[in-house]
């Protein structure tokens, strides 16, 4: 082999080497950036789990509970009654929330979850580290307080009232 050609075939080697590594690196690059915004959306869903468990969420959720604690029974009656109406049902749900004043409450708890479904919907929470922290008491929200959700969604002629944690339940 003469020296030209040996010094064409090294060129050409050396320019392929430097492609695939540009490439890897910049492979390598992508997956640490992907990597960062990942981390990033943890961090962001996690301060929603510093807030959820702060004022004033955390009285919203502790109102809630002791508010409702006295109806149960009455509400679970209702439920399993042979002629369960829902318009009772509907009735006995609202009635309760007026007595033991828990609307404020509620809305306190619909503004948290808003705030958290948007931040998943915009990418900025991760989705699976949501659900895995706040799906199960989000619906229970949801369904135990729908009522008054049906409620203020006509009164105000709102049909978004609610409409993120309704959103944030069906998705999951």
């Amino acid at each position: 082999m003469n020296l030209e050609k040996l010094k064409a075939i090294t060129d050409i080697a050396t320019a392929w080497i430097g492609v695939v590594a540009i490439t890897a690196g910049g492979g390598f690059a992508v997956y640490q950036y992907l990597e960062k915004q990942k981390e990033d959306r943890v961090k962001e869903t996690l301060l929603f789990l510093d807030r959820y468990n702060k004022t004033p969420t955390l009285e919203a959720r502790l109102a809630l509970d002791v508010g409702w604690e006295p109806y149960l029974d009455a509400q679970i009656k209702l439920l399993k009654a042979p002629d369960f109406s829902v318009a009772a049902y509907r009735g006995f749900m609202l009635a309760a929330i007026k007595e033991a004043k828990l609307a404020g409450s509620i809305d306190v708890m619909l503004d948290f979850y808003e705030a958290l479904q948007i931040c998943v919907e915009k990418k900025l929470c991760d989705g699976d580290v949501a659900v895995s922290f706040f799906v199960v008491d989000a619906c229970a929200t949801y369904s135990q307080n729908f009522s008054k959700i049906e409620l203020e969604r006509q009164r105000r002629n709102e049909p978004a009232y609610g409409l993120k944690l309704q959103q944030f339940c069906e998705a999951n």
